[in-house]
């Protein structure tokens, strides 16, 4: 799958319109599929990860589409 990061508040604000979320009690996920090939895929960190470096952290993590993460595993859910 090809994505896209979104990154601006009027393209989350799309997002919160027309896409979907996942909600984890650390992390939320929101999609907006697009009519091009690229999916649009926005991550936000919630505080209950801690301040602001350890939130930014958070979201940088690397998914490994097998199922897990590369980075920060104890965010993510394991199957």
């Amino acid at each position: 799958m090809r994505y896209r990061p979104i990154r601006r508040n009027s393209e989350f604000g799309r997002v919160y319109a027309r896409g979907k979320s996942y909600v984890n009690p650390a992390l939320v996920l929101y999609v907006l599929k697009t009519r091009g090939k690229k999916t649009r895929v926005g991550l936000t960190a919630t505080k209950k990860i801690g301040h602001a470096v350890q939130r930014n952290r958070a979201r940088r993590f690397q998914p490994n589409w097998d199922g897990g993460c590369k980075h920060n595993a104890h965010i993510c859910d394991q199957r």
